[in-house]
């Protein structure tokens, strides 16, 4: 991973790359555990998750990333506007997914998980995880609607 510590992502756009990533690895694996997750992940037109546990389960993911604690608390505010750098969202979109992975034990998504996760050297295991990762970041922070994220 590339030390970028400008916090230039909010908790929201973190979202949404999260969102974008694992739609794009969904569609090349077709996992149908991921095509749940992207299901509860999708907004409504209020904005809100499908799922309303899943916006919880990303500010905790969010909250363990950037301090290393949950804390019921939420300090990043549940309106998605603090600021993340990419690696911040890029270790709470792997606490998000370590702990979904908890409930469905699925054996891509553990293989998934091996491939985010990080060396003693900062990188990932697979560096081309980390170059999706960066290119889903810049299409959420594009502004463009990714009409797969609404669920109208």
């Amino acid at each position: 991973m590339r030390n970028d510590s400008q916090r230039s992502l909010t908790v929201k756009e973190a979202y949404q790359a999260m969102y974008r990533f694992l739609d794009r690895w969904f569609r090349m694996t077709m996992n149908d555990e991921v095509a749940v997750l992207l299901s509860a992940m999708s907004t409504l037109s209020d904005g809100m998750t499908a799922d309303p546990a899943i916006w919880s389960d990303w500010v905790d993911a969010v909250e363990q990333a950037t301090t290393g604690v949950v804390d019921v608390g939420v300090h990043v505010g549940d309106d998605g506007e603090g600021l993340l750098t990419v690696e911040e969202a890029y270790r709470a979109m792997c606490q998000f997914l370590a702990s979904w992975f908890n409930g469905t034990k699925d054996d891509e998504v553990l293989s998934l998980l091996g491939s985010l996760s990080a060396l003693p050297d900062g990188m990932t295991t697979d560096p081309a995880m980390w170059e999706k990762w960066v290119d889903a970041v810049r299409d959420a922070k594009s502004g463009e609607v990714d009409t797969a994220l609404r669920f109208v």
